[in-house]
């Protein structure tokens, strides 16, 4: 039978081996989550009335895309009809947003109208411990702007779309006030939209006025080559 001076060291030596497992799992975990990969979702507006998304297999819990859920750590793409697209998901993210919980939003315009809104981006996110959540909806006006203008508190904000992918996520803006907000660190977002082509015609026609008088001017000099003028 054990002396109470041997319980004693039994149980202190007890307490040890749970505080060093503790340890090591707080060591683990502060290992780990710097160790996630990224997130990333690409939003492709690019093909008129047609939104479509793609996200990578680093949401570590998930996502649903359209409507459509796709299991952790899968990669899932889906193509929706429209104006209209939705993406929910959550990952390991070391960094919460700022604020937590938080809204933001991206407007972008045409490089011809820059008051007038074409896409609406929306993201709205939370945080719980090293676990992010985020949902994304987006609006798209199709080859036309008509959204609207953009708000008083976001003059001179639009992005200008290019027809190519960008990187968003250092975007966002507050809704109300216009000022930079932050989402959840550790996923990156691509946004690509059809850049309004309504202005081409014009475009067209100053080109057209442009050939023609070089090929006037052309015309003009190989006439007085070939028949010089006479000076009396």
């Amino acid at each position: 039978m054990a002396t109470r001076s041997e319980s004693i060291q039994l149980v202190t030596g007890m307490r040890r081996v749970v505080r060093c497992g503790v340890a090591l799992g707080v060591f683990g975990a502060m290992i780990l989550v710097p160790a996630a990969q990224a997130a990333n979702l690409t939003i492709n507006d690019t093909v008129p009335h047609v939104i479509a998304l793609t996200n990578d297999g680093n949401w570590e819990f998930g996502v649903v895309s359209n409507g459509t859920p796709f299991a952790p750590s899968v990669v899932g793409r889906t193509r929706v009809a429209g104006e209209n697209a939705s993406f929910s998901g959550s990952w390991i993210a070391p960094g919460v947003g700022n604020p937590s919980p938080g809204t933001g939003v991206i407007y972008f315009v045409e490089a011809g109208n820059p008051t007038q809104i074409s896409d609406i981006i929306t993201a709205s996110w939370s945080s719980s411990g090293a676990i992010a959540s985020i949902s994304f909806s987006i609006q798209s006006s199709g080859s036309s702007p008509a959204l609207g203008t953009l708000p008083p508190a976001f003059a001179g904000l639009g992005i200008v779309e290019t027809g190519n992918l960008i990187g968003i996520e250092g975007l966002f803006r507050d809704p109300n006030t216009g000022a930079p907000v932050s989402i959840p660190s550790n996923l990156t977002v691509q946004f690509g939209s059809d850049v309004d082509r309504s202005n081409a015609p014009a475009m067209s026609h100053v080109l057209l006025g442009v050939v023609a008088l070089l090929l006037l001017g052309g015309g003009v000099w190989l006439t007085r080559r070939r028949h010089p003028v006479q000076l009396t």
